[in-house]
């Protein structure tokens, strides 16, 4: 099974160039799950990704039905994971995966001048109250499925110099271990920068599957056409 996620920066309905672009994109990593992210409802990843769950339209950007912080486009079924979908850009579903049920987490992690809700930047602040929400729902996932992946934009490289700051790292990175979660794609580099979108996936199935990073593609084709701000990544869990 191959999993992936890529940020698409909010595709605009005015303008659509970017799609075509990031559809080829999509289309060659041929994932079977996706978790898509800044996305809108009806970018579909292709014809057979006919099961979905997304988070709720914005409640506070433009008002536009079709925009979500967060998709998950899979080829196998998708069941109700028992978490509550946030407007802030959270869903979770239960993927009937040929290697079994894997509880699936979807995710934008804030950036860090996102305002608090009294419209005051400070930064990383509602990036930290934002994680350690998401972290209690991590940890719920974990305590009911054996097989957890948390995917998605989570605005932190996680190991060494990048986007983020030290402390926020740590508190990543012990969020992952409360959850009994790996992250996969710790080391992966893209245009000489890490990646700020995750992996993380469950230590049962680290060590019961083969587990590794199958791509990792910038935001930007060879040509020099944009296609985001954010490097996108694949992984690929198979039996040993």
């Amino acid at each position: 099974m191959r999993i992936a996620t890529w940020n698409l920066e909010r595709p605009s309905v005015r303008s659509w160039r970017k799609l075509p672009c990031q559809l080829e994109q999509i289309a060659a990593i041929n994932a079977d799950v996706w978790i898509l992210t800044e996305t809108r409802a009806s970018i579909q990843p292709s014809a057979e990704h006919c099961y979905v769950v997304h988070a709720p339209p914005h409640s506070d950007r433009r008002p536009d039905e079709d925009e979500r912080w967060v998709s998950i486009w899979s080829r196998f079924p998708l069941e109700d994971a028992g978490i509550e979908a946030s407007p802030r850009g959270t869903v979770a579903a239960v993927v009937d995966s040929p290697l079994g049920h894997l509880a699936l987490y979807g995710t934008v992690v804030p950036w860090h001048s996102e305002p608090s809700p009294d419209g005051v930047v400070r930064p990383w602040s509602v990036h930290a109250i934002e994680l350690q929400r998401q972290a209690g729902e991590w940890r719920n996932l974990a305590s009911r499925f054996a097989g957890v992946c948390v995917v998605g934009d989570f605005n932190q490289s996680w190991q060494g110099r990048g986007y983020g700051t030290r402390a926020l790292r740590a508190t990543h990175h012990d969020a992952a271990q409360g959850a009994g979660l790996v992250c996969l794609t710790a080391g992966e580099v893209s245009d000489g920068l890490p990646v700020i979108d995750h992996v993380l996936l469950s230590r049962v199935w680290v060590d019961r599957f083969s587990a590794r990073v199958a791509a990792t593609w910038p935001g930007r084709r060879d040509d020099g056409t944009r296609m985001s701000d954010h490097a996108g990544v694949a992984v690929d869990i198979d039996e040993n």
